[in-house]
C-alpha cells in the first residue's frame, strides 16, 4: 500500500491551477490536503486568494486557505492575465467563496503546518516566493519537506522569453532560494508539460457529475481554449499545472533524471532560466518525459468529484 503524507498546496489561481487543484482533490484523500497558500502570480494576489477560497467552497473541502506574497522578492511583478483573464478564471466568477482560515502569512503556515507534521509534501504551483520567504525566516524548513514538486522551469524553450518559463521569470530570486536550499526537488517543467495536453476527446469527456464542478470546467475550457487557439498548432489543452499534480499521485508517470541546476537571476530574456550545469551543488530530479496517455485518464478522475 502506498504510504500516505500531507500535503500543501502553493498556488496562484489560474485556470490551470484551478484544473490541478481539482485534479488533486479527485486523487488524493481530502483530509491529506492540509492547506493551499497563495501567491501573485497568473494574477495579483487578490484573485488568486479569491479563486482559491472559491475552489474551496465549490469543493466542500476541508483544506485551509492562506494568503501570500502579493509581489516577487526583487523584481517587478509582472502577471499573465492574457492568458488567464482579469480575474484569473477566465470569465468564470465563483457566486460564493469561503472565508480565509485566518489572517497567518502564506510562508509561516507552510512551515508551521510542515513542523507539525513532521514531514510533508510540498507542491508548487506558481511563482516561489512564498518557500524562498518561508526559507529566509526558517531555515530548518528543509527538515519537513520530504518532496516538492514544482511545476517550473524548463530544460528547452521557455514560455515567458525564449529561455524561461513563467513561474521562475516571474520571481527568479525566489527559484534561486528554493533551488539551492537542499530540499529534495522534482521539477516538472514546460519541456514535459507541453509534451501532455489534455487531447479534445479527453476533455470532451471530461464532465464531472456534480452540475457546479461542470460548471466551472465548462467554462474554464471554453475560455481556455479560446486563448491559445491563436498561440498553438495542437488541438488541446495545456494543463501544466495538471501535470505536476498528476506526477506527484504516481511518480512514474513521469521519467526523472538527476541534473545540476542553476537559476538565472540576472534581469534579461534569460532572466529565471533554469539552466543545466555539468557540476554544482543544486542537484535536482528533472522530468524528461511523460506518460502521455495515463495523464489522460488520470484528468476523467475529476468526473466523480462530490458524485
Amino acid at each position: 500500500m502506498k504510504e500516505r503524507h500531507k500535503i500543501l498546496i502553493d498556488t496562484d489561481p489560474g485556470v490551470d491551477d484551478a484544473i490541478a487543484i481539482l485534479l488533486a482533490h479527485a486523487w488524493f484523500d481530502p483530509s491529506d490536503i492540509l492547506a493551499v497558500t497563495t501567491t501573485a502570480g497568473n494574477v495579483g494576489i487578490e484573485a488568486t486568494t479569491r479563486n482559491a477560497l472559491g475552489l474551496k467552497k465549490i469543493l466542500n473541502a476541508p483544506f485551509e486557505v492562506y494568503r501570500g506574497a502579493q509581489k516577487p522578492l526583487k523584481v517587478p511583478f509582472r502577471d499573465a492575465a492574457h492568458i488567464h483573464g482579469a480575474g484569473g478564471m477566465g470569465h468564470y466568477e465563483f457566486d460564493q467563496i469561503c472565508e480565509l482560515t485566518s489572517d497567518e502569512p502564506a510562508w509561516d503556515a507552510i512551515y508551521r503546518l510542515a513542523k507539525r507534521e513532521g514531514k510533508v509534501i510540498l507542491i508548487t504551483l506558481a511563482p516561489l516566493t512564498n518557500i524562498a520567504l518561508a526559507l529566509q525566516k526558517y531555515p530548518d524548513l528543509p527538515d519537513y519537506i520530504d518532496v516538492l514538486y514544482s511545476m517550473g522551469g524548463s530544460i528547452g524553450k521557455g514560455n515567458r522569453t525564449p529561455y524561461s518559463e513563467f513561474n521562475y521569470y516571474c520571481d527568479p530570486h525566489a527559484a534561486d532560494i528554493v533551488f539551492t536550499s537542499g530540499m529534495n526537488i522534482y521539477m516538472v517543467g514546460l519541456n514535459v508539460t507541453e509534451k501532455a495536453f489534455g487531447d479534445q476527446m479527453t476533455m470532451d469527456q471530461l464532465v464531472p457529475e456534480n452540475h457546479l464542478i461542470n460548471s466551472l470546467i465548462t467554462s474554464l475550457k471554453s475560455y481556455y481554449r479560446g486563448t491559445l487557439s491563436d498561440e498553438s498548432v495542437r488541438t488541446g489543452y495545456h494543463l501544466p499545472d495538471a501535470v505536476a499534480v498528476a506526477a506527484c499521485i504516481d511518480r512514474s508517470l513521469c521519467v526523472f533524471e538527476q541534473m545540476h541546476i542553476s537559476i538565472v537571476t540576472e534581469e534579461g530574456d534569460r532572466q529565471g532560466m533554469s539552466r543545466v550545469e555539468s557540476s554544482g551543488t543544486c542537484s535536482v530530479h528533472v522530468a524528461t518525459d511523460v506518460d502521455v496517455e495515463r495523464f489522460r485518464e488520470m484528468l476523467l478522475a475529476m468526473n466523480s468529484l462530490n458524485a
